[in-house]
């Protein structure tokens, strides 16, 4: 249940920096833990675009290919340091980052997004 909250937290964050529709996102690794099925999930829900990652053993290279598909570079990482949990999105270069407690039976932010360039 936290990892929904904070998933519906991060795609929230996403949408008020990114448009919708417009914006394509590609996953730098594979998101098939709690948190990262939920964060597709929302991400799809709220009208993005989400390219998951697709690990693959040849490298191929092809010229033909439009580069104007690809997307915007999405990762995440999800850690926790004794009670705080601490959630940072690379965005393109950027990283955002909130860290929230739980409280009881939910969870709740421990302060705003930071972002750093």
């Amino acid at each position: 249940a936290h990892n929904k909250v904070m998933a519906s937290d991060a795609a929230y964050q996403l949408l008020q920096l990114y448009p919708p529709a417009s914006t394509k996102f590609e996953l730098q690794h594979v998101a098939e833990d709690s948190f990262g099925v939920a964060f597709v999930e929302y991400l799809r829900g709220g009208g993005y675009a989400v390219q998951e990652y697709k690990s693959s053993t040849f490298v191929t290279v092809d010229t033909d290919v439009e580069t104007d598909n690809q997307g915007i570079a999405l990762a995440y990482i999800l850690d926790d340091v004794s009670d705080i949990y601490r959630l940072s999105l690379a965005v393109d270069g950027q990283r955002l980052t909130r860290a929230y407690t739980p409280d009881q039976d939910k969870i709740l932010p421990a302060g705003h997004w930071l972002r750093m360039e």
